[in-house]
């Protein structure tokens, strides 16, 4: 097919782009004005496809009604968060306990004696004036630091996003029960829009899409809790305090690819040399984020050539290197928010267009992995 052809066959699908269009601005309308439902659905939806397998194993091999299969399904999620709540808050009560210990007179005073060279320098190139000391700049700027937060204000901020949770939580919980007890039901209300000439080809698309995108959450999931684990074990390994928070919070910010090992190894790093200062500054503390770094690096390199080609490449059928692409140029569109749905949206797109224009050569060899 020549390329006047390919460009008449979209020509001709004027329809399908009116679907599209539509429901592209749908999207960017529901995020805009109502943010928390959009995403609350969005996670109830994809909490139904990780389901989705456990509530049929319990029905085919226990004879479990759907409805307690899916209220166990529900449970099992929940226990699994709790669990992950009641490890991770004594660990961050900790860390707060550790920057409580800090004595920051005392710590100034011995960073500045610890800088003793950069002050004589800093008093002979005429940067600071001969009556001043880092000690005193150090104190003033903590001081002024701690002196700006309008705690007030900060309190009435925790207090609306602790309700703002709350609402999300019990949206998620209601939505994801009636998702799993009832996958069609999403279905159902999305074809009151289809025109019937596209209902099979809608279908199809949404078979597929269940498909790859129920692979992808999947596995997206085992290499967070993956990470979590590596990240956590080689950490204490190497003598790490609080590995098992840091590791937390690493396999956490994973989700947000190629980024967000680096902003997990500068966290962690932080948290950990805050964590070494409340027993006073030693030089010996600059191994507190080495160690980190050096975990960082070592499971992020196991993840990059083992976990990540089976969870990106193989669940949702797209080379490497066609992934990285895509993941960059979501961060470019969207930022942080970009790289996350990169892959979803992707996904979506690859199937409606081999559905759609398969007869295209560009669409055919993007989708011959499929």
């Amino acid at each position: 097919m020549n390329t006047s052809d390919t460009l008449g066959n979209l020509v001709k699908k004027w329809h399908v782009w009116i679907i599209l269009i539509s429901a592209a601005v749908l999207i960017g309308i529901a995020f805009t004005y109502f943010t928390l439902i959009t995403i609350s659905m969005i996670i109830a939806f994809v909490i139904s496809m990780i389901g989705k397998p456990m509530v049929q194993f319990l029905e085919k091999r226990f004879r479990i009604p759907n409805t307690w299969s899916c209220i166990i399904t529900l449970l099992a999620f929940a226990a699994c968060f709790i669990g992950f709540w009641l490890l991770v808050v004594p660990l961050i009560s900790g860390q707060i306990r550790y920057f409580q210990q800090i004595n920051f007179p005392e710590l100034a005073e011995q960073l500045s004696i610890a800088l003793s060279g950069t002050q004589d320098y800093l008093w002979r190139t005429g940067l600071m004036s001969q009556d001043q000391t880092l000690e005193q700049s150090v104190t003033v700027g903590i001081s002024q630091l701690f002196n700006s937060i309008r705690f007030e204000v900060v309190f009435s901020n925790v207090l609306s996003v602790l309700a703002s949770l709350f609402i999300g939580i019990f949206s998620v919980v209601f939505m994801s029960f009636f998702f799993l007890k009832d996958q069609r039901l999403f279905y159902n209300a999305l074809f009151l829009f289809i025109p019937e000439r596209y209902e099979q080809q809608f279908k199809n698309i949404l078979k597929d899409s269940r498909r790859l995108l129920t692979r992808y959450f999947t596995g997206l999931l085992i290499e967070v809790v993956s990470m979590m684990i590596l990240l956590s074990t080689t950490m204490w390994l190497l003598g790490v305090e609080n590995a098992i928070l840091f590791g937390f919070l690493g396999g956490l910010l994973n989700i947000i690819p190629y980024l967000g090992p680096v902003i997990g190894a500068v966290l962690a790093s932080v948290l950990g040399y805050t964590a070494g200062l409340s027993g006073g500054f030693a030089p010996e503390l600059i191994w507190i984020p080495v160690k980190v770094i050096i975990a960082f690096c070592v499971c992020n390199l196991f993840d990059n050539m083992v976990i990540q080609p089976a969870v990106y490449s193989r669940s949702v059928k797209a080379h490497p290197l066609e992934i990285f692409v895509v993941i960059m140029m979501g961060g470019a569109i969207a930022g942080i928010k970009g790289m996350i749905l990169a892959i979803p949206v992707y996904t979506l797109l690859r199937i409606v267009a081999k559905e759609f224009f398969k007869h295209s050569k560009f669409v055919s060899k993007l989708t011959q992995r499929m």
